[in-house]
């Protein structure tokens, strides 16, 4: 649903929130102020890489955050397909510029959408 809106028809958070499914909307985490943004991320920098990793991995989205990651001029992957590989695998295809790839927001939309792991294989 998201792929198919360009920059310039980019519906705002709002009309997303309408849009979207709400069992998406209602897993979103809520929205932030800069400030409070600024003061999460000094915290999370004191916290070692591992307990880092475990944070970032908890941490719902804002829905307002999230939407950024998947504005056509921020995305630098591109969707090329998805097959249900068994009754418990899904693969997912995506054209990137590189590895590692800014692909959270995707990671994100999966497990919220019920995948248990998601793993990247180049």
């Amino acid at each position: 649903m998201v792929l198919r809106y360009g920059e310039r028809d980019w519906p705002s958070v709002s009309e997303w929130q309408r849009e979207l499914p709400q069992w998406f909307v209602l897993a979103s985490g809520p929205e932030h102020s800069e400030q409070e943004d600024q003061e999460w991320l000094v915290w999370w920098k004191s916290l070692p890489p591992d307990q880092q990793n475990e944070v970032e991995d908890r941490q719902p989205w804002a829905l307002s955050e999230w939407l950024e990651w998947l504005r056509p001029s921020e995305r630098t992957w591109y969707w090329l397909g998805a097959e249900q590989s068994s009754t418990t695998q899904l693969k997912v295809w995506l054209d990137t510029p590189g590895s590692p790839a800014p692909v959270g927001a995707l990671e994100w939309l999966l497990k919220v959408a019920g995948a248990v792991e998601v793993v990247e294989e180049l």
